[in-house]
């Protein structure tokens, strides 16, 4: 199992003009994750632009990141900004590599929820 496995990665944008994050994708390993497959909150919409919009602050968007990698059982959260983006793409060589080099230079996070279920799970079987 590589580093890049079981990690919710969630590239995202800070909007001046609107004052708000806006998720630009998400993705794992596997596969990339549709919006319209995503439980949304009360404020959260899919823009015309197709980014998800809604997060008042980083604090936001990181919790609902966490939420999201608990339901599609991912032990990390890599959130890419867009300077993170940009210097993985101009820097990698690879395809291979891209995984790799956002865990390297994108903002991870272990989940705790999946951390504690992961824990508790080893002593009930």
């Amino acid at each position: 199992m590589g580093a890049s496995d079981k990690v919710l990665y969630v590239s995202f944008v800070y909007s001046e003009e609107h004052s708000l994050f806006f998720i630009r994708s998400i993705f794992t390993a596997k596969s990339s994750i549709d919006f319209s497959e995503v439980e949304l909150g009360p404020r959260m919409e899919i823009t015309s632009d197709g980014y998800l919009s809604g997060f008042f602050d980083e604090e936001e968007l990181t919790k609902f990141a966490y939420d999201l990698s608990d339901r599609l059982k991912q032990d990390r959260v890599c959130l890419i900004s867009p300077d993170c983006f940009n210097k993985v793409l101009e820097t990698t060589k690879k395809i291979g590599g891209l995984l790799e080099s956002f865990i390297e230079h994108g903002n991870v996070l272990e989940n705790p929820e999946r951390a504690k279920k992961g824990f508790l799970s080893s002593f009930i079987r």
